[in-house]
C-alpha cells in the first residue's frame, strides 16, 4: 500500500468529505455542506463523496461513491449505500482525487466508506459520528472490523456529548467533541417573512422529517387544545416522511383547524419559515444527537419547545431560550404553548437569549475549530506542514 502523504501545505489542503448518506436533506448533509463552504473560504480544496440516489436533486458537484437505498435505522429513514463498491472504482477515485485529509461521516453504516478507509492514502483519516443509536445493529459492520481498522483512524470526533456517550461503547478511543454549527447570517430574524402567514395569527412551526420518533402526533394533540383557546393561531408543518398520511388523517379525524402541511421545501426557503414563526416546536422523543433545527430556530430569534431527549437538552437553557418537555404529556405541552402564546414579551426575550447562544455556534467559529484540530493531529503524526 502506498505511503500516506507527509508533507502538507496547512493553508491549502485537499480535504474530502465522505458521506454515508445520499446528499438529500438531513443534519449530516447540512454539516458537510456548511463545513465544505467554510473550508473553501479558507483556501482549501474540497471534495464531497456520497452515494447516488434517484431523489437527490441537490447533489450537484458530488462525486458518487456507491448507490443509495432507503433504509430504516432506529425509527428514522436514511438513504445509504448498502452494497460494497467495485474495488477498482475505489482505487480510481483515490488516484483522481488525492486527499490530505479524509473526513468520513458515520462510516459504520456504509460499506463503500469502509472500503475507502481501508485503503486510504490520506495523511489524516478522521471519523465523525453523528448518530445516537442505542441498539448494536447499526454498528455491527464496523464493530466486527474494529480491530482491522484501528490503525487507519487517526482522529475520532463526536458532534455532541450525547453522540459520544453512545459511540464510545462501540468504538473506544480518544474523542474530540465538536458541535454542529449554524449560519447566523442566513438564519436571523431580519430575513423576509412569508407573506401569507403575516395576517396577525400566532404561527407555531415544526421543521423536520415526519416520522414517529419526531412526536408530531403529540404536537397535533396539544395544538388542537390550544386552538380552542387561541382562535387566531395556526400550525405550520414543514417536511415530509412516512407519517405524513397518518398525521393528515389525524387532523381530519380530530377536526383540527388551521394546520398547514407544507411538505418538503427548497433548502433556501427554510430561513423564511423560521422568520415567520412565533414559536418553534420540535417534540422528538429520541434519536437526536444534537438538534440543528433548534440552532436554526434560535438563530432566527424564535423561542423553542423541544422534546426532552439527550441531543436537544444540551441546547435548551430551561426558561431562558425554551422549554424541554415530555412530548407525550399533553397537559404539559399545552401549558408551555399557552405560556409562550399569551406572553409576547417573554417570547421576545427568550428569542433574543436563543439568538445570543446561537452566535457561539456560528460556523465561522466551528469550522476553524475543525481545522485547528486537524492540524494539531497532523503535527502529532509527524507530518511536515510547509
Amino acid at each position: 500500500m502506498p505511503e500516506r502523504l507527509q508533507t502538507i501545505d496547512p493553508d491549502h489542503m485537499n480535504i474530502g468529505f465522505l458521506s454515508s448518506y445520499a446528499m438529500t436533506e438531513g443534519g449530516v448533509q447540512d454539516h458537510i455542506r456548511n463545513l465544505a463552504v467554510n473550508f473553501e473560504r479558507e483556501g482549501h480544496h474540497v471534495y464531497i463523496f456520497a452515494p447516488s440516489f434517484d431523489e437527490a436533486p441537490t447533489d450537484e458537484g458530488v462525486i458518487h461513491l456507491g448507490k443509495a437505498r432507503q433504509r430504516q435505522l432506529e425509527g428514522t429513514s436514511a438513504n445509504v449505500a448498502l452494497a460494497f463498491e467495485n474495488r477498482s472504482k475505489i482505487r480510481a477515485i483515490r488516484r483522481k482525487y488525492p486527499l490530505d485529509i479524509a473526513l468520513l461521516n458515520d462510516p459504520q453504516v456504509s460499506p463503500p466508506n469502509l472500503q475507502y478507509l481501508w485503503g486510504s492514502e490520506a495523511a489524516l483519516n478522521v471519523v465523525t459520528f453523528h448518530v445516537v443509536k442505542e441498539r448494536v445493529l447499526p454498528y455491527t459492520p464496523f464493530v466486527a472490523l474494529a480491530f482491522a481498522f484501528r490503525n487507519k483512524i487517526d482522529l475520532r470526533i463526536a458532534v455532541s456529548s450525547a453522540s459520544y456517550q453512545v459511540v464510545r461503547k462501540f468504538f473506544p478511543g480518544k474523542y474530540k467533541i465538536i458541535p454542529n454549527g449554524v449560519d447566523t447570517e442566513r438564519f436571523n430574524p431580519s430575513v423576509p417573512k412569508i407573506e401569507r402567514f403575516q395576517d396577525g395569527a400566532l404561527n407555531i412551526l415544526f421543521v423536520g422529517r415526519l416520522e414517529k420518533r419526531k412526536g408530531v402526533n403529540y404536537l397535533l394533540d396539544a395544538y388542537a387544545r390550544v386552538k380552542n383557546q387561541l382562535e387566531n393561531s395556526r400550525l405550520i408543518i414543514v417536511g415530509d416522511g412516512t407519517e405524513r398520511k397518518n398525521l393528515q388523517t389525524q387532523v381530519v379525524t380530530q377536526g383540527i383547524r388551521d394546520v398547514h402541511f407544507e411538505g418538503r421545501i427548497p433548502d433556501d426557503m427554510r430561513p423564511f419559515y423560521y422568520a415567520s414563526a412565533d414559536i418553534f416546536c420540535s417534540p422528538a422523543m429520541y434519536g437526536e444527537s444534537f438538534g440543528i433545527v433548534l440552532l436554526e430556530a434560535m438563530a432566527s430569534g424564535v423561542p423553542i419547545i423541544a422534546g426532552d431527549n439527550c441531543g436537544y437538552s444540551s441546547l435548551i437553557r430551561e426558561g431562558e431560550n425554551g422549554f424541554c418537555i415530555d412530548s407525550t404529556q399533553t397537559d404539559e405541552f399545552v401549558n408551555y404553548l399557552l405560556i409562550l402564546a399569551q406572553h409576547p414579551h417573554l417570547r421576545g426575550q427568550m428569542g433574543e437569549n436563543g439568538r445570543k447562544l446561537a452566535r457561539t455556534y456560528d460556523w465561522k467559529y466551528i469550522a476553524p475549530t475543525h481545522l485547528r484540530v486537524y492540524r494539531e493531529k497532523l503535527r502529532e503524526k509527524g507530518a511536515i506542514l510547509v
